[in-house]
């Protein structure tokens, strides 16, 4: 085997004159069991060949002496270039049929002398009596080699044995057919028992389940994994547990699950079929129409009535109470001596908020509607005057464009000029300006521009207004 090895390192990179050479570091390497690198390593000063010869007959040497002196003398028979601790978990893996865990297969070494003792356990084997497989080597690692070859040597037929009942045992599915899609009696093909659990808690609370309102519980009982199921989020008296056992965790988690919806599958989806029919359905006309967002609604409402929508008109806030969302809406526009607040819960912020801004619609549709075809309010924002002046006398909403606004910088001096492309049908000035100094900024000089824009038109727009409304009245009359 020696004389194999070297012919098989030296041939390929044509070392012709040095073969006597390394023929001779091999058989040194041999009787004091160094590699060659580590043994011209240590005699590099008295030893000029280690700079001649190639760093690839090293790692050709270290790994084929390797695998040589372990298969020749740490580990009678496991196969050469295979190694015995992967070996080992490969066959416990093969036997239980999961990835071993870290304390699955135990190594524990302590000096002994000059040599390292490795003693190997396998509490995954669950034994009355736990095994012990020692051996021992000048490192640790060869140690640990030789304690998993002996274990090899005893357990490997037994586990193989395992492995191959597991297999055979298990559910041979159709063909075409995955057989993780049905691995459980009674539950339709693809479908998860543990997803559909959880659909049908979201289909009874209307909401998405949070970590906590389905719990699983497992633990070792002999040979099989038991699960308990509970449900906190029914908020029984009695809270109901599901069990169910099988050998993996997983599996009993499934199994749980289906025992839980065969007894609360009925009366899961009648709560959310009740729950769906129970929802407030808005009138057409009086409350937002079906698909119609209420905040939506809400603020079209605000707009209407102030001619615009900025940040601050609708304020909401949010908290949590236990299992629910509460949310507030208040609206500081109507600058009320009394602020009014608006509240609903719900199960995610969301619907929460969206609970909330129905209940402010309905509270204040009919105060906004009245002030959306009433008269504009004295001291108020400027701009916002002009627009509930326009609709109050024209009797249409304001949309984008309708009013426009530009300032421009002449000296000393910022000119604002507010235009209205509404009123090109009637017979007024469409366009106003005004001039501030540039200290006020242009905001102000737009601000100006609109008050005078509003001292302009107020007579006519009032009069047009108070005329548009009695005819209403007729109308309806």
């Amino acid at each position: 085997g020696w004389f194999k090895l070297q012919f098989r390192i030296i041939m390929p990179n044509r070392m012709s004159k040095l073969c006597p050479v390394i023929l001779l570091l091999l058989v040194a390497c041999a009787l004091f069991q160094k590699s060659p690198r580590s043994f011209l390593g240590a005699s590099q000063r008295k030893c000029p060949l280690s700079s001649k010869i190639p760093c690839s007959f090293f790692r050709i040497a270290d790994l084929e002496i390797g695998k040589v002196s372990f298969a020749t003398k740490n580990s009678p028979g496991v196969p050469v270039h295979e190694n015995p601790k992967s070996r080992l978990g490969n066959l416990v893996n093969h036997a239980f049929g999961a990835s071993c865990h870290k304390d699955d297969i135990v190594y524990m070494n302590q000096q002994v002398g000059d040599v390292i003792e490795s003693t190997l356990t396998l509490p995954i084997l669950n034994e009355p009596d736990l095994r012990e497989f020692r051996a021992t080597a000048k490192t640790a690692k060869a140690a640990e080699q030789a304690a998993a070859v002996a274990a090899i040597q005893e357990l490997e037929a037994s586990l193989t044995a395992m492995g191959d009942t597991r297999r055979a045992t298990r559910t041979n599915p159709k063909p075409g057919e995955n057989p993780k899609t049905q691995p459980i009696q009674g539950v339709p093909v693809h479908e998860n028992p543990k997803s559909r659990l959880g659909n049908l808690v979201n289909h009874a609370f209307g909401a998405s389940r949070r970590k906590g309102d389905i719990v699983y519980m497992n633990r070792q009982v002999g040979d099989v994994t038991e699960s308990t199921l509970t449900l906190p989020i029914l908020n029984e008296p009695d809270l109901r547990e599901f069990r169910a056992t099988a050998k993996t965790a997983k599996a009993a988690e499934q199994a749980a699950a289906v025992a839980a919806i065969q007894e609360l599958e009925a009366s899961l989806t009648a709560m959310g079929d009740t729950r769906r029919a129970t929802r407030t359905n808005p009138k057409p006309g009086k409350h937002p129409e079906p698909g119609e967002n209420p905040k939506t609604q809400l603020y079209n409402l605000v707009e209407q009535a102030f001619g615009e929508t900025r940040e601050g008109y609708i304020v909401y806030t949010n908290q949590r109470l236990g299992d629910i969302i509460e949310s507030t809406v208040a609206l500081p526009i109507l600058n009320e001596t009394e602020l009014r607040k608006f509240r609903a819960t719900a199960g995610t912020r969301k619907q929460a908020e969206n609970a909330a801004a129905l209940v402010a619609f309905r509270e204040l549709e009919a105060d906004l509607t009245a002030m959306a075809d009433g008269p504009p309010l004295s001291g108020t924002h400027p701009i916002l005057r002009l627009k509930k002046l326009v609709r109050y006398a024209l009797g249409v909403a304001m949309e984008q464009g309708d009013v426009r606004f530009e300032h421009q910088t002449l000296g000393d001096i910022i000119e604002g000029t507010v235009t209205l492309p509404v009123l090109t049908d009637v017979e007024s000035t469409t366009e106003f300006k005004a001039t501030v100094q540039v200290t006020a900024g242009a905001q102000n000089a737009i601000h100006a521009a609109a008050r005078v824009a509003f001292q302009e038109l107020e007579p006519s727009f009032m009069a047009k207004g108070k005329t548009r409304i009695a005819h209403k009245v007729e109308n309806i009359a």
